[in-house]
C-alpha cells in the first residue's frame, strides 16, 4: 500500500510542471522497469529532488501533429534532472485520441497518470467512483502548495474541479494572466549577436532592431533577403503587440475590462498607435 500511495504522491508532486490525473494502475510493474517504485517515505514533501532514488512514471498523453516527442522537450529534460523522476510518455495523436483513452479505461490497463488528456467532469466522476482514478485532494494539500494557495485565493477553482461526492480526480490548466489569451514573442539571438545589438525593451528599440535585421545581412549570405518579423495568419501581430500599448485580449476578444466595464478598444487611440507602429515595421 505504501508503494502505491507513494507513486500517487509522486504524480501529484509533479503538478507544478504537469497537469494530470493520477490513476489506480496495475500496469507499472513490467519487466522493463529499471527503477524502483517509490514508497511514501521516499517522496520529499518540499523542494527538489522529489525522490532520492531515480523513479520512473508512465504517462499517457495527447500529442499534436506538429509536436515533437515529449521526451525531447527541454522542459521535461530539465525537470527530470531537477526531480529525479523519469517519465515514459505514451503519445497518442489527436485524431482518435478519445477512443484510445476510452480503451485504456475499458481494459483497466492504466498508466500512472494522464497528461493533457481532457478528463471531463463526467469521466472524473465515472472512473473515480470505481477506483480507476484516485482522489487527489489530500495529496494536493501535502505536495502541491502553489496549487493549494491558488485554490484558496480563488475558491471557485476547487468547486469547479470537485466531483459531487467531494473528490478531485483531475487538475485543470489555470490561467492567471491579465489577458485570457497571449501570444509569445521570440527573437533571433544569433542575429542580435552578429549585429552587436541588445534585446529590445521598447517598441522604438524593436523597430530599430527589425530594420537592422532587414538591412544588415545578419544571416551573412551577402544578400538582403532577411524577413525581420513574421507571424501566423490573421491578426497575430495585433495579438503579439497589443499588450505593449496597454491593450488586452480578454476572453479572446479585443477588449479591456476596466472598472468592471467592458471597453472595446478597436477604435481607441492606443489601437491607432499600434497600427502606426505596424506600418513602420512592415512598410
Amino acid at each position: 500500500m505504501y508503494k502505491l500511495w507513494g507513486k500517487y504522491a509522486l504524480s501529484t508532486a509533479l503538478v507544478s510542471a504537469l497537469l494530470l490525473s493520477g490513476c489506480s494502475s496495475n500496469s507499472g510493474s513490467g519487466s522493463d522497469a529499471k527503477t524502483a517504485e517509490p514508497s511514501e517515505a521516499t517522496v520529499n514533501e518540499t523542494g527538489f529532488p522529489l525522490t532520492k532514488e531515480p523513479v520512473t512514471l508512465n504517462m499517457f498523453t495527447r500529442i499534436a501533429p506538429l509536436n515533437g516527442p515529449f521526451k525531447d522537450m527541454p522542459v521535461f529534460q530539465d525537470y527530470e534532472k531537477m526531480s529525479n523522476v523519469h517519465v515514459n510518455f505514451t503519445e497518442a495523436p489527436t485524431d482518435g485520441f478519445q477512443e484510445k483513452k476510452n480503451l485504456l479505461f475499458a481494459s483497466n490497463e492504466l498508466p500512472d497518470a494522464f497528461y493533457r488528456s481532457g478528463i471531463t467532469p463526467l469521466e472524473a466522476t465515472q472512473y473515480g467512483a470505481v477506483g480507476q482514478l484516485i482522489p487527489l485532494e489530500d495529496l494536493i494539500d501535502k505536495y502541491a502548495p502553489n496549487l493549494k494557495t491558488l485554490m484558496e485565493q480563488y475558491p471557485e477553482i476547487r468547486s469547479a474541479i470537485t466531483t459531487p461526492e467531494g473528490h478531485i480526480y483531475a487538475i485543470p490548466g489555470i490561467v492567471t494572466l491579465a489577458a485570457a489569451r497571449t501570444d509569445k514573442k521570440w527573437i533571433n539571438e544569433a542575429w542580435l549577436k552578429k549585429l552587436g545589438l541588445k534585446e529590445p525593451e521598447t517598441t522604438d528599440e524593436l523597430y530599430d532592431v527589425l530594420v537592422a535585421f532587414r538591412d544588415k545581412d545578419p544571416n551573412g549570405n551577402g544578400k538582403k533577403d532577411e524577413i525581420p518579423m513574421t507571424a501566423r495568419a490573421g491578426l497575430a501581430v495585433v495579438n503579439l503587440m497589443s499588450g505593449s500599448f496597454g491593450l488586452d485580449q480578454q476572453l479572446g476578444y479585443n477588449i479591456n475590462l476596466e472598472n468592471d466595464k467592458v471597453n472595446i478598444w478597436m477604435g481607441s487611440e492606443q489601437n491607432k498607435e499600434l497600427g502606426l507602429g505596424q506600418c513602420r515595421i512592415f512598410l
